[in-house]
């Protein structure tokens, strides 16, 4: 190409929340004006109705781009559209504000004078915070002079914005899956990136258990020895690197990042098996649907809830890579909540040891983070007996007083627990739901009818929940 002129593109965005930016790169000036371009201006003989709403000023993108001899002006749209990608994968990373093409009510292209670099402000702030830090560190990485970070860098923040705009949707649950699985290219993308680095790691531990096993406990020495660890060495390490999980490649690069625990890893679990469920084909009828009303078929039933978790997860994880501050509050907040693995679980069950702790240990799950709540979970995805799940409840439902500490991690275990063939377990659970819904602590829960609809959407048959509700 002989760039012979250089062209300016305008992009205008009417706000919908509230930001307040001021940065630049050397081709590129991002800034909100409570006013657009005066090129971009509506004139007054215009129909209000066209106008589009703007209750927080405008998002404004100029970005310079060299044109080719033989461009017209309007060529300007195609070489500022990967940038502007890029800068809109920027602002929605860091404000978790989905921002698209489709916000964009008025573009223009024209010739334009070079002028000196402006001098970034690196300003971003928004409803979530002050993001100005980070965008100083991000800046710099989405202009990168290397090829391959820049790219890796464009790609997690473009998959990450298309995953929050399809999640953001007024009908999010039509894109659940295809939002889920954009969120799971982004840890397939980091997988990529740290598999050097295990795979390093892999060589190093196989050699280490070779040398142990032929030196030390088969006796070898010598030449024979330096042959034996070559040749095992290769068959070895064909053995394991040819099919390394993906489960292991991301918790490997989760523990470079220092984002590894038992909880994190277990949340890997559950998130592949709800990939593979979506990606792999398989029969989707269903005879019974629940509000929302899907429009097809879902093929997972999961991937809308695990929605905020893999979000958190993987916004941290891309900030840690790029060295950001972002998305830690978010992230601890997920950890905190999230269940322990199930076998974790299951052997709090077996050992008993909801006998051995306090109410109120149990509740807060000071003990190996498991609660209530992560027990009846468990029982409602089909993963425990009932047997199992009533006996390491029975004895709190039965001491519990309801109220407004305890009522959102006893109510679901309750309405099942009152069908328990354990008369005072039964009279327990049946009093507790009966006082936490004729107090307003039962306003700010889901309604009892929605709650026995998503039951029976599960098969199970709460026969007296159901017997309550129809005489209430």
């Amino acid at each position: 190409m002989s760039p012979t002129l250089s062209g300016a593109a305008t992009y205008t965005i009417p706000l919908q929340f509230k930001l307040e930016a001021d940065f630049a790169t050397a081709d590129a000036h991002v800034y909100t004006s409570s006013v657009p371009p005066e090129t971009h201006q509506w004139s007054p003989l215009d129909n209000e109705s066209t106008q589009p709403s703007a209750p927080n000023g405008y998002l404004i993108i100029n970005l310079h781009s060299d044109l080719d001899k033989i461009d017209s002006v309007s060529e300007n749209a195609r070489y500022a559209r990967p940038r502007l990608l890029v800068l809109l994968g920027a602002i929605t990373f860091l404000t978790d504000e989905p921002l698209t093409p489709f916000d964009i009510t008025v573009s223009s292209y024209k010739e334009h004078t070079p002028q000196p670099s402006l001098v970034s402000n690196n300003k971003l702030i928004s409803e979530t915070g002050d993001h100005s830090k980070s965008l100083s560190h991000l800046l710099p990485a989405i202009t990168s002079t290397n090829p391959g970070a820049r790219l890796l860098v464009a790609s997690l923040l473009d998959r990450w914005r298309k995953a929050r705009w399809m999640q953001a949707e007024e009908e999010s649950h039509l894109y659940a899956d295809e939002a889920f699985l954009s969120f799971f290219h982004i840890l397939e993308l980091l997988a990529k990136e740290y598999d050097k680095g295990l795979t390093e790691q892999i060589k190093t531990d196989i050699e280490s258990f070779l040398t142990r096993l032929l030196e030390r406990t088969l006796r070898h020495r010598g030449p024979r020895l330096q042959q034996l660890k070559g040749e095992k060495f290769k068959s070895v390490k064909s053995a394991v690197t040819d099919h390394i999980p993906i489960a292991s490649r991301i918790c490997h690069f989760l523990e470079h990042l220092g984002m590894l625990n038992i909880k994190s890893q277990g949340l890997v679990e559950n998130l592949i098996d709800i990939r593979n469920s979506i990606a792999h084909g398989r029969q989707v009828y269903q005879d019974k649907l629940i509000w929302p009303f899907p429009s097809f078929f879902p093929l997972s039933n999961d991937s809308l809830d695990y929605l905020p978790a893999i979000q958190a997860l993987t916004a941290r994880a891309i900030s840690k890579h790029l060295k950001l501050d972002s998305w830690e509050k978010e992230w601890r907040q997920t950890i905190r909540y999230l269940p322990p693995p199930e076998d974790i679980i299951r052997s709090f069950i077996k050992n008993k040891e909801y006998s051995k702790i306090s109410d109120s240990t149990y509740l807060s799950g000071r003990k190996s983070g498991i609660t209530p709540s992560a027990i009846t979970d468990l029982y409602l995805a089909g993963r425990i007996k009932f047997n199992d799940f009533e006996a390491s409840l029975c004895g709190l439902m039965i001491r519990a007083q309801p109220s407004s500490k305890n009522a959102d991690k006893l109510i679901m275990a309750a309405y099942l627990l009152a069908d328990s063939t354990n008369p005072q377990l039964a009279s327990k659970a049946q009093i507790f739901v009966t006082k936490i819904h004729d107090s307003r602590t039962g306003d700010r829960l889901i309604g009892p009818k929605d709650t026995l609809r998503w039951l029976e959407y599960l098969g199970l048959s709460p026969a007296w929940m159901r017997q309550w509700i129809e005489n209430r």
